[in-house]
């Protein structure tokens, strides 16, 4: 998403915190060492993304990038990722979370 202009850092802390204990969870990782790099100079895009996956109610969850940088809301946490939680977020691939993650591959990864 090149040329797009980060939200301002208030808007994105405000987009974390309506996100629930994920939202929270979110703030406290590191992500300039992540492939997503400092959350303050995410795109306008991603912001977005993450406002509709935090806010929703249904199960969700998004790999961002081409790294595929894993991301979810409060209700995929509880319903799929149990002992990966918090560990998975803001890993890239081959991260495999889900319930059959034995028998799926990320797509770019050997099996």
């Amino acid at each position: 998403m090149t040329g797009e202009v980060p939200l301002p850092p208030t808007t994105m802390t405000a987009v974390l915190q309506a996100g629930g204990e994920v939202g929270r969870d979110l703030r406290a990782v590191d992500w300039a060492a992540t492939p997503l790099g400092p959350i303050e100079q995410w795109p306008s895009s991603l912001a977005n993304v993450v406002r509709l996956l935090l806010t929703s109610r249904f199960s969700m969850w998004m790999a961002w990038g081409p790294e595929l940088t894993f991301l979810c809301n409060d209700k995929y946490r509880r319903d799929t990722l149990g002992e990966k939680y918090p560990w998975a977020l803001g890993r890239g691939r081959p991260v495999r979370c889900g319930p059959r993650s034995g028998r799926r591959s990320v797509p770019g990864s050997r099996p």
